[in-house]
């Protein structure tokens, strides 16, 4: 944060306590998902009410979803975030499939194809194994290849048997997002993965966000730091041996009261105090002592508290 600064020849002092304030929380549906089919490379399902992930009599399935991040507030700082998915249907023959995010690393398109099975095939444009964008682009090899298509690195795995709600609990969701936030063009979102994709029967349909109540859902706690509002210094009356001042002092705002002999005060300056005020903003009331020559003060806003 670029602190505020206020030249003035007075000297400040002051302490209040309270409590911090809490972080906010946002809940995203994604903005596009679908899924690519092995078996048929040229299908499209991006309208499809299920995604499906892992493996299937006909060969592997793996998902694709991005969320769209604009909904934040300008300069949120998101601190936690988790995916939550509804599994619609397992095969009951199939093993366990662990579920792995990786963080896509091109551009794909949704289509708006909805059969559900792989039969449909790709407009231009659309996603499907052979190609992010059909006819235009294809990806490094079919369905995608690590470290060129998506990321290497594993952003969350979740470990899927019957049908129900999981949810991640990886801290790098929430670093996932912080990366899209502040380079809003790299998101194109993960890429759901099923490490037992070789395995027929292991795969998983997961409700889509055409599906409803039970669409995925993108949780996010963010806090948005609040520029203080820089301090207005106002002289008040004075003594034979001290005078006074006053500034509105913002809540949740730490200040910092700096002296110097000389102007320009940067590698002059000496802390003099420390300042804390919480709550609301608060009129502030400074004694400061006269005499030791001509002295130039400022108050610094240096930060907001949590």
């Amino acid at each position: 944060m670029k602190p505020d600064r206020t030249l003035f020849p007075i000297l400040a002092g002051l302490w209040i306590l309270g409590t911090p304030a809490s972080g906010e929380t946002l809940t995203l549906n994604p903005s596009a998902d679908t899924t690519l089919w092995e078996a048929n490379p040229n299908a499209n399902e991006g309208a499809s009410g299920t995604l499906v992930v892992g493996g299937t009599p006909r060969g592997r399935a793996r998902g694709l979803m991005r969320f769209n991040l604009d909904t934040l507030p300008a300069g949120a700082v998101v601190s936690e975030a988790r995916l939550v998915l509804q599994i619609t249907r397992q095969n009951v023959q199939g093993p366990q499939l662990r579920l792995r995010l990786h963080r896509i690393q091109r551009a794909w398109g949704e289509g708006d194809n909805e059969d559900g099975t792989g039969s449909q095939a790709a407009g231009p444009g659309e996603a499907s194994w052979n190609a992010p964008f059909h006819g235009t682009d294809t990806w490094s090899v079919p369905g995608g290849e690590s470290g060129s298509d998506f990321h290497n690195s594993v952003t969350a795995t979740l470990l899927l048997d019957a049908t129900g709600e999981y949810s991640t609990v990886s801290s790098e969701v929430a670093s996932d997002v912080r990366s899209w936030i502040s380079n809003p063009a790299s998101n194109h979102g993960w890429l759901l993965f099923g490490a037992e994709e070789s395995i027929p029967r292991s795969a998983r349909r997961i409700a889509s966000r055409e599906g409803g109540v039970q669409a995925p859902r993108l949780v996010l706690t963010y806090s948005v730091p609040v520029e203080p509002t820089r301090p207005v210094l106002v002289l008040g009356p004075s003594g034979p041996d001290a005078f006074t001042f006053q500034f509105q002092a913002e809540g949740d705002t730490m200040y910092e009261v700096r002296s110097s002999p000389m102007l320009p005060m940067a590698g002059n300056e000496t802390v003099l105090t420390h300042l804390l005020n919480r709550f609301v903003p608060t009129n502030a009331l400074v004694r400061a002592p006269l005499g030791g020559g001509s002295r130039f003060f400022r108050v610094v806003a240096t930060g907001q508290v949590d």
